[in-house]
């Protein structure tokens, strides 16, 4: 489906990981939030149009997958995240204290 905006597409996902997060699938919620946050690089190989091609940039998205490192991830993929929102530039004045807080 072509959705007409990035946040109806990070809505999706968001909800998607939540749902696994009700089902108490704590793994397949960090899968898939991993999964939907490391699309970057089909995203700088096909049209800049089309919205799935530029989910990786959405800032709800990463919030979301930020969260769960910090709870079910380890400090070096927690780390990760938070470094490739800063290399990306999609890292809000929010996130970037939230990284000074963990380390």
């Amino acid at each position: 489906v072509n959705f007409r905006a990035v946040d109806d597409l990070a809505s999706v996902w968001c909800e998607w990981i939540e749902m696994e997060l009700r089902h108490k699938e704590y793994d397949k919620a960090l899968e898939v939030s991993r999964r939907a946050t490391g699309q970057k690089k089909f995203g700088e190989q096909k049209d800049k149009d089309v919205v799935q091609n530029r989910i990786y940039r959405s800032t709800k998205l990463w919030a979301l997958s930020i969260d769960l490192e910090e709870s079910l991830g380890t400090t070096a993929s927690t780390r990760a995240a938070y470094d490739m929102t800063i290399e990306m530039k999609v890292a809000t004045p929010t996130l970037i204290l939230s990284y000074a807080r963990f380390l």
